[in-house]
């Protein structure tokens, strides 16, 4: 069996193929060149120094599993059970299975992450504590849940922060309106300068530094560090051809079994399968918790077939924490009907801040 993906899901899906008790062979293909690591403090800790490399490193090893770093899936042959892999020895053909993760979603045609002063919060090949440095002028594209950890990080140590967002409400679409706005009234209140309704133009550059951007109404903002935070896609374009569905993802069913093949199944950022809590709409679920759980799922399923499968029902939940505050999501709280913000009697700050459904629903229609 072959894992096409060598990061958290993947690393979670070989560790239960091994506790089912898949005694076959197994290959993790990973395009990175380094062991499977986690994600989340790459946009707090890793940052400023606090973490190093060696901390982010997944625990736990997978017995009798062969690891190829730097191998890139870039084709499938489904009737012939084999995965294309060029790495440095070039090109080979290998039995098969299933999962890759995302890569960053480019926003600008500059240069992007591996520039000096460009950096991409989701990368572990980024030099660690670009913001330990003396005071420096960040701008951070993208106000979701990342770019605002990103942001908040960074005027914590000291660092004038401006956050660029096309959306009315940075977060909205991930927190929830109500708990959103009230996020964006901590960034100012931290005094990052949060430019809602605005896109970055382009990326001014003197040989390797930046120096800038430029936005799409005109206004130059100077800059030492831009941190993209555009988000991702996921990373299937090995699978053009293969006769997969292919839709913001490996289109998958509720079991995560690959529409147009029960010999594959999905897990992590790669796929979008339907939801119940949804009308059955499929949706992806790219946080960490969920990764964990969808690669379980997917290592059972397969091993147990179609027949026998379990649906995927959980709800998505995620944590964090910005400005001080603890945040913890627990199904689409963007869906609510309604939100409020609870405050504690001296209305310096929230008690709680809470987003309701009153029943399961689709999303409105675009």
């Amino acid at each position: 069996m072959v894992i096409v993906g060598g990061s958290l899901a993947g690393h979670h899906a070989a560790a239960c193929l091994r506790g089912l008790g898949f005694d076959g062979s197994l290959v993790v293909l990973g395009d990175e060149r380094h062991r499977p690591y986690d994600r989340y403090p790459l946009s707090k800790g890793f940052l400023t120094g606090e973490t190093q490399r060696r901390e982010l490193d997944v625990a736990g090893e997978v017995p009798d599993v062969v690891r190829r770093l730097g191998a890139r899936a870039t084709g499938v042959d489904l009737a012939g059970r084999a995965v294309v892999v060029e790495d440095g020895n070039g090109s080979s053909s290998t039995d098969w299975s299933s999962l890759q993760g995302p890569t960053a979603r480019r926003g600008l045609g500059g240069p992007g992450p591996g520039r000096l002063g460009a950096a991409d919060p989701r990368g572990r090949h980024q030099a660690p504590g670009p913001l330990r440095a003396p005071a420096r002028r960040v701008v951070v594209v993208g106000g979701g849940l990342i770019g605002a950890e990103v942001a908040a990080t960074a005027v914590e140590h000291g660092h004038h922060t401006t956050i660029v967002d096309p959306s009315d409400v940075p977060t909205g679409r991930t927190l929830g309106r109500a708990v959103a706005e009230h996020l964006l009234t901590l960034h100012r209140a931290a005094g990052i300068d949060v430019r809602p309704r605005t896109r970055v133009r382009d990326l001014e550059t003197s040989g390797r530094l930046v120096r800038g951007v430029t936005l799409d109404d005109g206004t130059r903002l100077p800059a030492d560090l831009v941190v993209m935070a555009t988000g991702t896609q996921p990373n299937v374009e090995w699978l053009d051809g293969s006769g997969l569905r292919l839709a913001d993802g490996l289109d998958c069913r509720a079991t995560l079994h690959a529409v147009g093949s029960d010999r594959v199944v999905g897990a992590g950022d790669v796929f979008r399968a339907p939801h119940p809590l949804l009308g059955g709409e499929s949706v992806r679920m790219e946080h960490w918790a969920s990764t964990r759980r969808q690669a379980a799922l997917a290592a059972e399923n397969m091993l147990g077939g179609p027949a026998s499968a379990r649906p995927l029902t959980e709800l998505p939940e995620f944590g964090t924490t910005i400005h001080g505050a603890r945040i913890r999501a627990v199904g689409f709280p963007q869906l609510a009907d309604r939100g409020r913000v609870v405050w504690a009697p001296s209305r310096t700050e929230p008690r709680w801040c809470d987003s309701f459904a009153d029943r399961p629903r689709s999303r409105p229609s675009r």
